[in-house]
């Protein structure tokens, strides 16, 4: 049963809480501005026998609570402990192990562009998950077919006498055999990057302005090169949905209910187009629709997913202005 002896003591100052068992197990971990009064307000729910938070309450053998100087401290503090002990009561968004992702290795001297399931903190660039496999092979034959990086695996370029195939069909700048320049090498690469962040607009209005100063130099040639580029990123940007014409980066959530059920969608718009999207379902959550979805945008947004300039949400969120300095810094 859940112990109110121990209210007496607890400060009204944020903080995290972590309610456990009497085998010590954590089942659920919240956070509060005041910690005393949400603590308290424990004591004052009333619900069925069947319902969710009932169930919780009564599995209640002792609760620990961690003093924060800030609310902000609170929030991050409550994300991590979630993160570590996956309480069962406590909504967890599915991880994207599932989903293939896109990794440029930015951090190797000759970066080259493939597909991985597992993100490492590595220096590499992650782009996804992607939810649609073939969306992401096609998007790869996209860059391989534009940009004519290195396709050999490795982080390092083992030299060679004689070039791969790759090099004599123009699909490599050939790093191996000592022809590549390192500057126009990581010019690729940086367009490559933007492609996968979603700038095709910005990136085709870039290859405008290199192809015309390729033809005013008489590098007819380079300028061909470049009117290709341009022509593949344009026949992309035709079979991709507009959102909006104003051109912004957002992240759009969407919040639907069906029982005791809930379903987070996320869809993702760069420049105004529809990159991508995510689903989370969770089933009984045990807390408000607001603090649902707020736990959800501090787990989603972790450090490894970065969030757009606009986050647009389907109602107002606790901690709006925390969030808000937090995402702000990511």
């Amino acid at each position: 049963m859940f112990p109110t002896e121990f209210l007496k003591s607890v400060p009204k100052t944020p903080g995290v809480y972590m309610m456990l068992d009497k085998q010590s197990r954590v089942l659920y971990v919240g956070k509060a501005k005041n910690l005393k009064n949400r603590l308290t307000s424990y004591t004052r729910f009333s619900g069925t026998d069947h319902n969710k938070t009932t169930v919780m309450l009564a599995k209640v053998h002792k609760v620990d609570t961690l003093l924060t100087n800030t609310e902000k401290e609170a929030l991050l503090l409550e994300a991590s402990l979630i993160k570590k002990h996956k309480p069962k009561y406590n909504i967890l968004l599915r991880d994207d192990k599932n989903y293939p992702l896109i990794k440029v290795t930015v951090q190797d001297k000759w970066p080259r562009v493939h597909m991985t399931r597992r993100r490492k903190k590595d220096g590499a660039k992650y782009f996804g998950p992607y939810s649609s496999s073939s969306s992401m092979w096609a998007t790869l034959r996209l860059l391989a077919n534009m940009f004519p990086l290195r396709k050999c695996k490795g982080n390092k370029v083992r030299p060679r006498k004689r070039p791969c195939l790759n090099l004599q069909m123009g699909k490599c700048l050939g790093p191996c055999v000592g022809l590549a320049d390192s500057a126009i090498y990581m010019d690729q690469v940086n367009k490559v990057i933007m492609v996968l962040e979603g700038k095709n607009r910005s990136l085709v209005k870039e290859l405008k302005q290199d192809m015309k100063k390729a033809a005013d130099n008489l590098l007819f040639e380079r300028a061909a090169e470049l009117r290709d580029q341009i022509a593949a990123l344009s026949k992309t940007l035709e079979k991709q949905i507009i959102a909006s014409s104003h051109f912004k980066n957002q992240d759009v959530f969407g919040y639907t209910k069906q029982g005791t059920s809930v379903a987070i969608a996320l869809i993702f718009v760069r420049e105004g187009l529809i990159t991508g999207s995510r689903n989370f379902f969770l089933s009984n959550p045990v807390e408000t629709d607001t603090t649902v979805l707020s736990q959800a945008l501090s787990q989603y947004y972790d450090g490894k997913n970065t969030p757009a300039k606009e986050i647009l949400l389907p109602f107002h969120v606790e901690d709006t202005t925390i969030l808000t300095e937090y995402f702000s810094e990511l």
